[in-house]
Formats: structure tokens, sequence, C-alpha cells
């Protein structure tokens, strides 16, 4: 396993790649070390997961979140809104909102992005479709 800091994160705090049971962080983290904590947790069980389950559960799944909870830590799969993402850096420009109208999801863009879909969602059966808003100044 290795954890490596990651300029191209710029929507989330950290990725997992369970394959290769490698995790990626954004750069933001090396001077906020209880971010890091909360966030090095968040993927560490996304791997002690799947290593226990397989896919036979979602990414947030039961298995995760027990795994989340024994460390300590809010089993949420994203975190606080009071807790800036690496994304805000450009907001700005990122004009259209892609939203799941099952879980909530959002993820934005300069321009509309009709063929992303809500990867939670599809892993569950669903169609994992997105509403698509436009952000007016």
């Amino acid at each position: 396993m290795s954890v490596r800091y990651s300029a191209r994160l710029s929507r989330s705090w950290g990725r997992t790649n369970l394959d290769r049971h490698t995790i990626s962080l954004a750069p933001e983290l090396k001077n906020n070390a209880e971010l890091l904590d909360a966030v090095l947790c968040h993927e560490l069980a996304h791997i002690a997961a799947y290593i226990l389950v397989g896919h036979s559960e979602r990414p947030h799944g039961p298995t995760w979140q027990r795994l989340v909870a024994d460390a300590g830590h809010r089993s949420a799969a994203r975190l606080a809104d009071d807790t800036i993402a690496p994304s805000s850096r450009h907001a700005e420009s990122r004009r259209y909102l892609h939203r799941c109208p099952i879980c909530d999801f959002s993820r934005r863009a300069r321009k509309p992005m009709p063929s992303w879909r809500c990867s939670d969602c599809v892993v569950s059966g669903l169609d994992g479709v997105l509403i698509i808003e436009e952000n007016r100044p």
C-alpha cells in the first residue's frame, strides 16, 4: 500500500485505487493535521472494507461505516459543509451544478456534462442521471 500527495486532485480531498491499494491526497492536507487524519481514515477504510467484503457492498456501505466509526471518525461520505474542499479554488469558474436527485451528490463544471453519472447510484443499479442547473452570478 502507498500514500502520496497529488496536485491533480482538484475536486476531492482523497482518492483510493482499490486494486492497487494506493491513496492519493490533496496537497492542501499537508498543513492541516486534523483534516489529514479524517481524510486518511476515510480512504484507508475503503481499502479495508474492500479487503473484507470486496464489491458486495456500496463504497460507503455498512462495513466502511463501521470501520470509520471504530476509528473514532464521523462515517460520512463527504466532509461537513464548513470544510472547504479543494474544488472551491475554482468554484467561481464552474457555472453548472450537476446534482444527483437520489443521494444529493454534486459536482460542478464550466459546461453541462450530460454524460456524467452518480457513481454510487450506478453501483446500486440505478441510472445515476444528474440534474444540471446553471449558476448565474
